[in-house]
């Protein structure tokens, strides 16, 4: 269980979060939605231990501020908003580095069964600086994913904290991802996803927590969270929930889409 309680960070003078409590239990998928600026990457970065915040936030009942990183690393994996590297590495060699001993169960975590998972399979041998945004991306998730392989270990969930994992990804590979992690969750792990798609988060989200200002606006099922009222009090523009547009113009709903 993932429990945060009054959770507040400030940088500097400012003030970023303001008393978050959020809650994602294994085997289910917790999205964070919510403007740009609202907090939703600070309180992923407090919650995975990279930024110091008051309040108090477990882990399967362990203190998340008082953990050592690599503790933290056998209970989780992250995948950050972006990520750039300075040499020159091979995609099995990122990839490779989720499995390192004592973050991984090693031998299990299978290099190319995680390519193949994100749709990478044959890009095992090319260099990481060559592919494109997306691919790039998709090599990180792969990564976390072996740092993470097994959902449960010795009876405890395991996370994924995902940033924006979707962000440079076209329509087929948004829902393979989301899919990968709807599967992780299923399979006794759990899931907390920064989703900026309104739809995705309809989709696939067990529970939505929608932020405005570093606090929670709203939070529940999609079918709660969701609504004209919410969402215009929180983007500040007009949005309609499940109506056809008036005018008759076109819109792509990927509700029926499988890849």
């Amino acid at each position: 269980m993932l429990n945060a309680q009054n959770i507040e960070v400030s940088l500097g003078k400012t003030r970023i979060l303001r008393g978050i409590d959020l809650a994602a239990p294994p085997g289910k998928l917790v999205t964070v939605i919510g403007p740009n600026g609202s907090g939703k990457t600070t309180l992923m970065r407090a919650l995975s231990g990279d930024v110091a915040y008051s309040g108090r936030a477990e882990l399967n009942g362990i203190d998340i501020a008082r953990t050592r990183p690599w503790e933290l690393a056998a209970m989780r994996g992250v995948l950050p908003q972006s990520s750039s590297l300075s040499f020159p590495f091979t995609v099995r060699e990122i990839v490779q580095l989720g499995t390192r001993e004592g973050v991984a169960d090693t031998g299990r975590a299978n290099v190319m069964e995680a390519l193949e998972r994100v749709d990478l399979s044959g890009f095992e041998g090319r260099m990481y600086q060559e592919l494109s945004g997306g691919e790039q991306q998709r090599v990180q998730l792969a990564r976390v994913l072996c740092q993470v392989w097994e959902p449960v270990l010795d009876g405890k969930a395991r996370y994924l904290f995902l940033d924006e994992p979707v962000s440079s990804l076209d329509i087929r590979h948004q829902l393979q991802i989301m899919n990968v992690a709807r599967d992780f969750a299923l399979r006794g792990g759990g899931v907390l996803a920064i989703l900026h798609d309104l739809n995705l988060t309809a989709m696939y989200a067990d529970r939505v927590v929608l932020l405005k200002d570093g606090r929670v606006h709203a939070e529940g099922a999609p079918g709660a969270v969701l609504t004209d009222d919410n969402l215009r009090a929180v983007y500040e523009c007009d949005l309609s929930v499940s109506r056809v547009p008036a005018d008759g113009s076109v819109f792509v709903l990927p509700h029926g889409a499988a890849v």
